[in-house]
């Protein structure tokens, strides 16, 4: 039996490296069906070890992508030609981007689909799938830079008598329950390039400053 690739179709001959750059390429597209232990033309050649290939792709699936693909995914041992091969169904993932554990949500970790090709996303097309999943709520949303610090947040907190530690950043909205940071989390960083200057007013009417006090 002859099979023939397509964008939601890929084959793979065996399980290596490259099958999280597929998987996450099609959450991050349309879906699509990945079988392992058939050839680039679509001959099928088989898995001596099939059911041991599945546990191994479901572990890759949980340790190596985020955020939980598992839920999206599909897995089981087919027979074709009277030979065992892996089917892995993934369906459009519904918390886009999802990218590589080890590289975030940069160009280098995530991946889309092409036609029959996988590429690295644009920052640009990372940020689209980004307002997608998460609305345009600007404090709410996911960003790209993830490697923030708070050291003058929590100076401020603690001189306050207050915590500033991951439960209350979950509750302020600074991480979101899968642990990403948001925009919010970014005006809260080190890291923020933002700038806020508060005024008051003189008297009710709010037609004039009062120029003596200010506060950054």
């Amino acid at each position: 039996m002859r099979l023939h690739e397509t964008p939601t179709v890929e084959f793979k001959r065996e399980l290596t490296d490259a099958v999280k750059r597929k998987i996450i390429a099609f959450a991050n597209t349309q879906g699509g069906e990945l079988y392992i232990g058939i050839d680039d033309d679509g001959t099928v050649i088989g898995l001596e070890h099939a059911h041991k290939t599945l546990e191994a792709v479901s572990s890759m699936l949980h340790d190596r992508i985020q955020p939980d693909i598992l839920v999206h995914t599909y897995l089981n041992v087919e027979v074709i030609d009277d030979k065992e091969i892996v089917k892995i169904s993934v369906s459009r993932g519904t918390k886009r981007p999802y990218h590589l554990k080890s590289k975030g949500m940069k160009p280098s970790g995530v991946f889309i689909r092409y036609g029959t090709s996988v590429t690295n996303a644009s920052e640009e097309n990372i940020r689209q799938m980004i307002m997608e999943s998460d609305g345009t709520n600007f404090e709410t949303m996911r960003i790209l830079q993830q490697e923030l610090t708070f050291q003058e947040a929590t100076a401020v907190f603690e001189k306050q008598g207050l915590k500033f530690g991951p439960e209350q950043q979950r509750t302020l909205g600074i991480i979101t329950e899968d642990g990403y940071y948001t925009n919010l989390g970014l005006l809260f960083s080190d890291q923020c390039e933002h700038t806020i200057k508060c005024a008051r007013y003189l008297g009710n009417d709010k037609l004039n400053f009062d120029t003596s006090r200010s506060s950054f």
